[in-house]
């Protein structure tokens, strides 16, 4: 069989994947000669998938690098049956709905390969969950947690081949476990372990951080969006979308201004993947605030001044020791007031409710954002850095060779 790379999704976020994970695409399209996204994307309604941005597309289709949507079960499984397939898992398994999708994974020819890289906090590490439906919704997910790792155990769904993390403390938890792993070979029809095999890479962050050093002015205040409409808030607690939309923006705008007249820098909105970008320009745009998704690295490093409420991007401006505020509201509701004050508190930020605006001057202001840089290198002594460095996507592709000769 032919090797083949490729990577897994539902395909109703597609652009949001690609995105995420078009460095590693193409450097794995470039080694080994072939990459294929395949999507289940025609499994959904037109109305549930995201629209995909032609731009993505067409640099794809430049590399070579193709997507796959099958039409049926039968097609994919005749796709997949001549290739020896090792492919990034971005399926998911929180919702039942993908489940069917994993369940044809599960073949002997098909090594899944998960890729986590460093957020800063998890879905599931905080939040004081008073509200009953986030309590329902909690529930639910470890259930479904649960029940997911019972499948793998009795073969039903396939384990990860390869996970690759750049948490030192997640990491060596796994490793522990490995050195058990010869239980498998007593108990061959079950998986015992639903990892098989773990490396340590460095952060993407990192790998970012080392590319992009003083070769782009630093002139601009961003702020990192996380989309108002994120399912995550919705399904938690029931919160009023019209409140929001009537409001979210009119106070965002107010300090995001504010800001621009105190430190005399244009502000930039680098959007969340899933965000609607014609929903932010149509009002943002009119203020001479300028709206762009799928650069937010690169807007990162160009940033005098980074602002957000909780993001897993905000990564970046912590490696490149940028001034950061914290953008608190309530209206998203509590889960989302708790991630944003645990970010506050961990990283020692500045924070500024955007219902109350800015009331510090300049120079307030920059004494409590340099006091606040001294506490990142607290969180990133958890993140790996290699003495040797090595950039995570060619230490994928070491890994990957080492497995497949």
């Amino acid at each position: 069989m032919k090797n083949f790379f490729c990577l897994f999704t539902l395909g109703k976020d597609l652009d949001k994947v690609i995105i995420s994970n078009l460095e590693i695409i193409l450097d794995l399209k470039k080694e080994f000669g072939n990459f294929t996204i395949i999507s289940f994307s025609n499994f959904f309604l037109k109305d549930e998938i995201q629209e995909v941005s032609i731009d993505n597309v067409e640099k794809l289709k430049t590399e070579g690098v193709f997507i796959f949507s099958p039409k049926t079960k039968e097609e994919f499984k005749t796709y997949c049956s001549d290739k020896k397939i090792y492919g990034i898992d971005c399926i998911g398994l929180n919702y039942t709905y993908s489940w069917k999708f994993r369940r044809w994974l599960n073949k002997k020819n098909i090594f899944l390969i998960l890729l986590l890289d460093a957020g800063y906090i998890s879905n599931e590490q905080i939040g004081d969950h008073v509200k009953f439906k986030a309590i329902i919704y909690e529930t639910k997910r470890f259930i479904l947690r649960k029940f997911y790792r019972l499948l793998v155990f009795i073969k039903f769904f396939p384990p990860i081949f390869i996970y690759f993390e750049c948490r030192k403390n997640i990491f060596e938890h796994f490793q522990k476990n490995q050195k058990f792993h010869f239980i498998e070979k007593i108990f061959p029809f079950f998986n015992i372990f639903n990892i098989k095999n773990i490396y340590l890479i460095n952060s993407k962050h990192i790998d970012f951080s080392k590319r992009l050093k003083n070769h782009l002015p630093q002139d601009k205040i961003v702020f990192i969006d996380g989309n108002y409409k994120n399912d995550e808030f919705f399904f938690r607690e029931n919160l009023d979308i019209k409140k929001i939309e009537q409001n979210y923006f009119i106070y965002l705008s107010k300090v995001l201004k504010k800001l621009e007249s105190i430190f005399q820098k244009k502000i930039e909105i680098a959007l969340h993947p899933s965000s609607d970008e014609k929903v932010y320009k149509e009002f943002f745009n009119k203020l001479d605030i300028q709206v762009s998704k799928g650069n937010t690295r690169k807007k990162i490093y160009q940033a005098y001044l980074v602002l957000f409420h909780e993001s897993s991007a905000i990564m970046d401006a912590i490696f490149l020791k940028k001034k950061i505020v914290s953008l608190s509201t309530d209206l998203f509701g509590k889960y989302h007031s708790d991630r944003v004050r645990f970010y506050k508190e961990k990283l020692k930020l500045l924070s500024i409710d955007i219902k109350e605006g800015v009331k510090l001057s300049k120079k307030d202001i920059l004494q409590k954002l340099e006091a606040g840089i001294i506490t990142y290198n607290q969180y990133l002594e958890n993140i790996n850095s290699e003495k040797n460095y090595l950039k995570s996507s060619e230490k994928v592709i070491k890994v990957l060779k080492s497995h497949i000769n």
